[in-house]
């Protein structure tokens, strides 16, 4: 898949899984905020005024926390923390492209 593929899988994703959130109750704050090196993809307010950040991960036809591991959880983690006011919890988003739809897979609290 081309770079330009990818790009534009992932802001696919990042799509999907802000429509998801907000059905949710969320409100967009940022997205793809840069925090020194690292990169929060999604970060969201809830109605009860606590914030969160959405790591979002796309997959076609694949499973996408395969792609969350321990090294990506501390790099959020580390951006989160600068972030103020102060984020509440870290979720992540998994997307899934199938050739019959999406399935979304969202675990609060993920680190």
């Amino acid at each position: 898949m081309s770079a330009n593929n990818r790009t534009r899988l992932a802001r696919f994703g990042e799509d999907q899984a802000l429509l998801f959130l907000c059905r949710r109750g969320a409100r967009l704050v940022h997205r793809n905020r840069r925090v020194g090196r690292d990169e929060l993809d999604l970060v969201v307010r809830w109605p009860d005024r606590s914030w969160s950040v959405a790591e979002v991960k796309t997959r076609i036809n694949a499973e996408p926390i395969e792609a969350f591991d321990d090294l990506k959880a501390t790099r959020i983690r580390r951006a989160a923390a600068k972030l103020r006011p102060p984020v509440a919890r870290i979720d992540f988003c998994g997307v899934r492209v199938m050739a019959d739809g999406i399935e979304i897979h969202w675990v609060p609290r993920i680190a």
